[in-house]
């Protein structure tokens, strides 16, 4: 898909003049509370490492599968969001069940009909649990993961970034061109995006505090000049 195609697709697909789907907590679940409170532990475990307080789970209806949060600043990688780092780790959980060896020693596949593939062969359900409405890039890679169904779940909404209809509504855009995996699968249908449920609002309060204690405290890894970097008062 051509540059010019890609942004006719954008130009057309749904736009952010719709806030995201909010429910409150009381709405949810005790199984989707019981996983939201996971992604929480996440996101303060990455506060106390001095991360942007994100959290991430991905569950199959009870099942935890993957665990991941915020790594930005302790790896000085831009993509390593929270929902990448728990893709990273189901990705590896995989291809350890499948046990084909050509991790080459790091745990991450060289991506021949192992890990993705594998999920795309046996689709099954896949449900995200993270504490801030994923980010645009985030969005779309949830788009593209190669289950037959995907729902994500998040706690408050992401006024800068967000793409689950705050900025934008990625989760609703069909037929990006998918990077994760060959143009065709093995049924010979197409790899590219695809639209899934996201709706937020679960523990939004829990979530907001986190990032308000996070910005009071100050970021040390941030560029320079950054505010002064003070503990936040207990």
């Amino acid at each position: 898909m051509s540059a010019t195609q890609t942004t006719s697709l954008i130009a057309s697909s749904p736009s952010s003049s719709n806030a995201p789907l909010m429910r409150p907590t009381s709405s949810f679940t005790e199984l989707e509370q019981k996983l939201m409170r996971k992604a929480l532990e996440l996101a303060e475990n990455a506060y106390e490492c001095w991360e942007v307080p994100v959290g991430c789970v991905f569950a199959n209806g009870e099942e935890i599968i993957a665990t991941g949060r915020n790594k930005t600043n302790e790896t000085r990688n831009g993509t390593k969001h929270a929902e990448f780092v728990a893709l990273e780790s189901l990705t590896r959980t995989l291809e350890t069940k499948k046990g084909d060896g050509d991790d080459g020693g790091d745990g991450v596949g060289d991506g021949d009909g192992d890990g993705l593939l594998y999920e795309r062969r046996h689709p099954e359900k896949l449900d995200v649990y993270v504490t801030c409405e994923p980010c645009i890039m985030c969005a779309s890679m949830l788009g593209q993961l190669p289950f037959a169904r995907v729902k994500v779940i998040f706690g408050c909404a992401n006024d800068k970034f967000g793409g689950g209809g705050t900025c934008l509504s990625v989760h609703e855009m069909r037929g990006l061109p998918s990077c994760l995996q060959s143009d065709t699968a093995d049924d010979g249908s197409s790899s590219s995006s695809k639209a899934y449920e996201c709706v937020g609002g679960l523990f939004k309060d829990e979530a907001v505090e986190l990032f308000q204690r996070f910005y009071v405290r100050g970021n040390p890894k941030a560029p320079a000049p950054h505010r002064e970097v003070r503990e936040y008062p207990s």
